[in-house]
């Protein structure tokens, strides 16, 4: 919570900045403290808080980090995304894009969000010997540290208060929409807008080419990591620099101009992970009611602990999920004294120029801060873009229409990377991000004149009132690794290559809605073998599923064999008992299947499922007929 008086400066540099070490006056006004000179300490105690907040949030035991996912669908799938994405970057890295689900089609992981950004961590864990829900939740913890982190450190660069940019950290990253998107784990890469944005604004500030390569790698990271994000993501940078350039018009240069170009021609390093989407042309049907709704606003997290009404009142609403914005009312408060604080200040100046841009030589200095302004001198500009730029996400975020009026959605949801959106409200995180931010610029202006540690004190207040806002119920399911349910896998993997299909298999068109908690937990337990599945599950599938589906649920009728036959399927696993609450073959319909399996086939049952080879060498024998394995 550092300030100078007007005229006072301090040395910056990008890698300084960066790392949060931007060194502040000798002399200090009154009543603030000295330079930190202890930076590092500094950090590690912010750090150290974040992570305290993060799992004060989650409180997660031992047990559940170890054991346990928000749910067996997504949270299993992204599991099963990175996995395949660790394996293959390893083994086939010119074919990353054709996992070994939805056999016999290629480019199979391009029908869910590949987060290949993750994948380094992800594999040093497991290769540690991390469990599969371990890794993941700590993964989980690591993307909300993150957020948080970046949050901060863009609120404290528009700022210069640190009890505002911790407060603008708690207000984006645990918002409502956290607690129902646990399970999701590429929207828990929300913590990507601030840092890009960041980058964008430091490149456009001094037109230095170590931002521009910076904010070229994070951009790869945000094309690579979420789509949803990647396209909205898009957009803003659009809208910010096309008002920035219309605005600075007079002061471009080839320099600028040059780091533009550095920072684009990087972020083309994403183009490989998204040519497969291209290739592919899918285009999702949009969900009913799927653009952001007023209600959003006020619908909490299930189990809400402060606003048990509003939960109930939102239990009525369709859709919840992808409904839950509620940003918190002392965000929201904070956030209207923001925008009237940047509205005021920009009043109270109606003809100072903002400072020219261009690049800052090393020796420099750079005005920080009055008390009396709610952002760093010549910083409020990028606040207004990055309003802008909120303002056209939530336009988008409407989806198609609005009480019976055609937004702007329709005309772009045939353009790249619109196409496989479904759920449109998700675009709305950049307003979210914005609205966190105007949050911490009401907190600093509503208490520039007071003490430092009076400051301090009522920022604690705050944002522990903001954590018990969002705070909610955590839900956690075991993932089943039982050396029973785990058996038939390690039994597949020393058998020889040969596509699989897993009876009985679920899809879309259950009412029960097995699918993802069936299907998904399958493809996590199919990277002990690795062998094509037949099985799949994600946002979507490709067009003969369902039909292939019927016919091998019928298993061994003439149709199913035929289709195994053209799939070329080799082994078919039936599982037995109930999983995830849904039941799968009994064993007595077990019993039945391999009794009237054809001739030169063998069977064998491992652990609570069978494993069945449609392809099996002749026994020494000579013998025909059924062999047990």
């Amino acid at each position: 919570m550092r300030g100078t008086e007007p005229g006072q400066s301090t040395k910056m540099s990008p890698v300084a900045l960066i790392s949060g070490q931007a060194r502040l006056p000798a002399a200090p006004s009154a009543g603030e403290p000295a330079p930190d000179p202890h930076p590092w300490r500094r950090r590690a105690l912010v750090g150290g808080l974040f992570l305290g907040l993060a799992l004060v949030m989650l409180r997660p035991s031992w047990y559940s980090l170890n054991r346990t996912v928000p749910d067996l669908g997504d949270p299993v799938l992204y599991i099963w995304v990175l996995s395949w994405g660790a394996h293959a970057i390893l083994t086939q890295p010119l074919h990353v894009f054709d996992a070994n689900i939805f056999w016999p089609h290629p480019l199979a992981l391009a029908y869910t969000d590949n987060v290949l950004v993750l994948v380094p961590p992800f594999a040093l864990l497991r290769a540690l010997g991390a469990s599969w829900a371990l890794t993941l939740n700590l993964l989980i913890l690591g993307l909300l540290v993150a957020s948080q982190s970046w949050t901060y450190l863009l609120a404290h660069w528009l700022t210069r208060r640190r009890d505002a940019a911790v407060l603008s950290a708690i207000a984006f990253t645990f918002s409502s929409f956290l607690y129902v998107h646990l399970g999701h784990t590429q929207l828990l890469l929300l913590g990507l807008f601030p840092l890009c944005f960041y980058l964008l604004f430091r490149t456009l500030e001094e037109r230095r080419f170590g931002w521009a390569v910076l904010l070229g790698f994070a951009n790869v990271a945000m094309l690579v990591g979420s789509l949803y994000y990647a396209a909205i993501y898009t957009v803003c940078v659009a809208v910010i620099l096309v008002a920035w350039l219309f605005l600075h018009r007079r002061d471009l240069s080839r320099r600028l101009l040059g780091c533009l170009l550095v920072a684009g021609a990087i972020s083309l390093l994403a183009v490989p992970a998204l040519v497969p989407y291209a290739s592919l042309n899918q285009k999702r049907a949009l969900g009913p009611r799927s653009g952001l709704q007023a209600a959003d606003l006020v619908t909490v997290s299930r189990g809400s602990v402060l606003y048990p009404g509003l939960d109930h009142e939102a239990s009525h609403r369709g859709g919840r999920t992808e409904h839950t914005f509620f940003p918190g009312f002392s965000t929201a408060l904070l956030a209207l004294v923001g925008i009237g604080a940047l509205i005021a200040s920009r009043r109270r100046r109606p003809h100072a120029p903002p400072p020219r841009p261009g690049p800052v030589p090393p020796t420099a200095t750079v005005t920080v801060r009055n008390f009396d302004e709610p952002v760093v001198r010549g910083r409020s500009q990028y606040m207004w873009l990055l309003i802008a730029a909120a303002a056209a996400s939530v336009v988008i975020a409407l989806g198609p229409q609005q009480y019976g009026i055609t937004m702007p959605f329709t005309l772009i949801h045939n353009l790249p990377g619109f196409k496989n959106i479904r759920a449109v409200s998700r675009l709305a995180m950049p307003a979210m991000l914005t609205g966190a931010l105007l949050a911490g610029i009401g907190f600093s202006w509503l208490t520039r004149k007071l003490r430092i540690r009076t400051a301090t004190l009522i920022a604690v207040g705050v944002g522990a009132f903001m954590l018990l806002e969002f705070a909610g119920p955590v839900h956690r399911v075991e993932l089943p690794t039982s050396e029973a349910t785990l058996a038939v896998y390690h039994e597949l993997a020393r058998r020889p290559p040969g596509p699989v299909v897993e009876l009985p298999m679920a899809g879309s068109v259950s009412p029960s809605h097995e699918w993802p908690f069936v299907e998904a937990p399958r493809m996590v337990y199919g990277t002990i073998d690795w062998h094509d599945r037949v099985n799949g599950y994600s946002g979507s599938a490709p067009a003969d599923y369902l039909a292939n589906l019927a016919s091998l649920n019928s298993f061994p009728s003439r149709a199913a064999l035929d289709t195994a036959r053209r799939l070329k399927v080799r082994y078919v696993v039936l599982h037995t008992g109930r999983y995830a609450g849904f039941q799968q073959y009994t064993d007595t319909q077990a019993r039945a299947v391999i009794a009237a399996l054809p001739p030169g086939t063998t069977a064998g049952r491992y652990g609570n499922s069978w494993l069945i080879d449609l392809d099996a060498p002749k026994v020494a024998s000579g013998l025909g007929g059924l062999t047990p394995g």
